[in-house]
């Protein structure tokens, strides 16, 4: 078994075992091994910015010749590890990094152990895919930055128009229910009047916070602007999605948010809207901001939905 991460060194990368303990330098060999392989995989590599479909041109192009059975590799971009072929006992497992940039782990397993020659042709074949693996995840963060609200950690506006269109688009592809919520702070004008705007944005932020710990992975949040926050439950029926929005708003109620030495609360008012086979992206968003109107003027600190696809 060998064990290694990549560290960039002086224009290289440096192999580093698991017990942190330099073992080579390594640059990508001259030595073409066989020659078409090693000729063209940089270039195949390049041709695409997406982690997933980079891994599977790694693949396709060395499995036959290192002879291994099971490739899996796992990112902090992915929410799942890829897994390709089927896991046997004897790996060959590398922790990726470049330019103190985290490019994942990939593994690579068969039935019988790895020769010395076929480590360093291994070794040699990363190098060739590190650099596009790091410019995959330079181009990842740079767009999850771009739907991204750094006050709250959701995700914006922008996000928040295209996860819609892609909802209703999978409903209607699908035949499969989702729904909407829209949530607002109650008084939010008076916290930052009372209490000052730092309170505000800790209030922004415990909401991003309480909103990420209680979703399924499957759904999606996002700032919509200003006080207001928005939810996308996939595969939701509309009374499910009436028992969620009453699990957050009871959450919501119990939360304690810190200001200096003191602390504070808030209440929140959520509108709900089930997808009908009429709606589009207006409509639906329109029968879940009249929801939310009806519970801003039933009292606050309370869920009301909007009925029309029932």
């Amino acid at each position: 078994m060998s064990q290694h991460i990549f560290n960039e060194q002086q224009g290289g990368l440096q192999l580093v075992s698991s017990t942190n303990r330099y073992i080579d330098s390594v640059q990508p060999s001259d030595t073409p091994d066989p020659e078409l392989i090693q000729a063209r995989l940089p270039m195949i590599l390049q041709t695409s910015l997406d982690i997933v479909q980079i891994i599977h041109l790694f693949d396709h192009e060395v499995r036959a010749l290192i002879g291994y059975q099971g490739l899996s590799y796992k990112h902090p971009a992915l929410t799942e590890k890829l897994e390709i072929g089927s896991k046997r006992h004897h790996r060959c497992h590398y922790q990726l990094e470049v330019d103190q940039v985290n490019i994942g782990e990939l593994e690579l397993t068969r039935n019988k152990k790895f020769s010395a020659a076929e480590i360093e042709l291994i070794e040699d074949l990363l190098c060739k895919l590190v650099y596009p693996l790091r410019n995959c995840t330079l181009y990842q963060k740079a767009l999850s930055a771009s739907v991204t609200d750094m006050l709250s950690g959701l995700y914006n506006r922008q996000a928040f128009d295209q996860g819609l269109m892609r909802e209703i688009e999978l409903a209607k592809r699908q035949q499969a229910p989702f729904s909407l919520l829209i949530i607002d702070i109650d008084n939010f004008k008076q916290i930052n009047d009372a209490l000052g705007h730092a309170a505000g944005d800790q209030a922004i932020r415990s909401m991003g916070d309480l909103l990420k710990s209680m979703l399924r992975q499957t759904d999606s949040a996002y700032r919509f602007g200003g006080e207001e926050f928005t939810l996308l439950l996939s595969h939701t029926e509309h009374e499910d999605a009436m028992m969620v929005a009453e699990r957050l708003r009871q959450s919501i109620a119990e939360l304690k948010c810190v200001n200096g030495e003191s602390s504070f609360g808030f209440t929140v008012s959520i509108g709900v809207a089930g997808y009908c086979k009429s709606d589009n992206a207006s409509s639906i968003f329109k029968r879940a901001d009249r929801a939310l109107y009806q519970a801003k003027h039933s009292g606050k600190n309370t869920i009301s939905s909007d009925l029309a696809s029932h």
